[in-house]
């Protein structure tokens, strides 16, 4: 197997001056491949929440939520935040641009994309 030089492939995609590397954006797509992980930025992209809050309600184990947390922040998806108020210090999580953007125009816009071909596919056969 030859050795292949990824930099010339990325020029093309990526702006010159791009704030993040073709891997890093890699690993975004591939946070969002897990259910769980999926679910946790759905959630955030409504406001944010504390991890007990996203742990009663979504179907996971709270050691999937804590786990896959974890990972969306060190992806970049999500990002942990400290709020101080009069009952105490409160950690909650919400969702990054990359995360909304990925999740509004990227997965969101291929599900309206299906919603309309099937539309259409229904029109053209009677159905």
């Amino acid at each position: 197997m030859t050795s292949t030089d990824d930099s010339t492939d990325t020029k093309e995609m990526l702006p010159p001056d791009s704030l993040l590397e073709l891997d890093e954006y890699l690993a975004m797509f591939r946070a969002l491949g897990d259910r769980t992980k999926f679910r946790i930025v759905a959630k955030l992209v409504e406001g944010d929440q504390t991890e007990d809050e996203l742990a009663e309600s979504l179907p996971a184990s709270r050691e999937a939520i804590a786990s896959s947390l974890s990972e969306l922040v060190d992806a970049q998806l999500i990002e942990k935040r400290a709020r101080n108020d009069e009952s105490g210090l409160h950690r909650y999580y919400r969702c990054t641009i990359y995360g909304k953007v990925l999740l509004q125009n990227g997965i969101q816009e291929l599900f309206n994309r299906e919603w309309e071909m099937r539309d259409a596919y229904n029109s053209d056969s009677g159905g």
